[in-house]
């Protein structure tokens, strides 16, 4: 069955179909519920059960673990939000502002998809890096220089970092802070494709 995730589920102006059986429509569901309160890492199978209204023995029944759980939720909502709100945008300036948005109104989403990763074991793919390896692709296409697109996706992840964390610093408001980054990074990217020119 094809199910939709809303826009009020996920925070976004529109809403896009992901391709789910009803049970992970479910999960996806209560999870992004759930999300809107607490980051991932303090929300147990317990309240993740509870707010399905099954048992937690159903989950690992599906999952095998919970952190696969997890895993599937942020990997359903990274690629929703990657080819539906990021892969056609066509400006660096609009990709800053699609992601300073998301880190600010969407801050546990935003830590679970890029700087989560469930009792991580060192052989373990670390999903949560490939994330955010796409997102530097997606920046460098932007930007002439591939440093520069490493410089400025570091500036730009340390930044959201910080405020999905609510850590900005507090003497000046974050929409400030965001036009001040935003402002240093396009003059960055104008440099160096004069640089090139």
């Amino acid at each position: 069955m094809t199910t939709e995730i809303t826009a009020r589920q996920f925070g976004i102006d529109d809403a896009g179909a992901m391709d789910l059986n009803e049970f992970e429509h479910a999960v996806i569901s209560a999870a992004l519920s759930l999300l809107d309160k607490l980051p991932a890492e303090d929300i147990t199978i317990r309240k993740l059960s509870q707010a399905l209204n099954c048992a937690p023995s159903t989950l690992l029944a599906r999952y095998k673990n919970y952190q696969n759980c997890w895993q599937f939720v942020a990997q359903k909502l990274f690629d929703y939000w990657f080819e539906n709100k990021m892969v056609w945008l066509d400006s660096l300036d609009a990709v800053l502002e699609r992601l300073f948005a998301f880190s600010q109104h969407q801050p546990y989403v935003w830590r679970l998809l890029f700087d989560f990763a469930p009792d991580q074991q060192a052989h373990l793919i670390d999903h949560s890096h490939r994330r955010q390896q796409q997102l530097v692709s997606l920046i460098q296409k932007f930007i002439q220089q591939p440093e520069q697109g490493m410089t400025a996706y570091y500036c730009l992840f340390a930044f959201c970092h910080l405020q999905a964390r609510g850590r900005l610093v507090e003497s000046i408001d974050g929409v400030a802070q965001q036009s001040i980054l935003r402002q240093q990074l396009m003059q960055m990217t104008q440099q160096d494709n004069k640089d090139t020119e």
